[in-house]
């Protein structure tokens, strides 16, 4: 068990899979029903000049998973949860 739990440190969470941005982007034109060809694949040195960006930005969720005990949702279900609302 991770001690910061009870503490009032910020934590940073992610989601449960590690996805790029394009399938990310795919994702959600699959979830919400749009068209997938509006989103195109573009190579990292597009962006060089608005900021630099890490190659993998995935998260570990370990504190998260096994300090709070919290079971982080994916990234289709997120969108679905988005979409459609909290099944309650």
């Amino acid at each position: 068990m991770y001690g910061w739990h009870n503490s009032l440190e910020r934590q940073n969470v992610a989601g449960a899979d590690c996805i790029s941005r394009y399938d990310f982007a795919l994702k959600i034109a699959e979830i919400f029903d749009l068209d997938k060809s509006m989103v195109t694949h573009v190579p990292n040195s597009y962006f060089t000049r608005i900021a630099s960006r890490p190659y993998n930005t995935c998260f570990c969720t370990d504190k998260m998973e096994h300090g709070l005990e919290i079971k982080p949702t994916g990234v289709e279900e997120g969108l679905k949860i988005l979409k459609y609302g909290i099944a309650k």
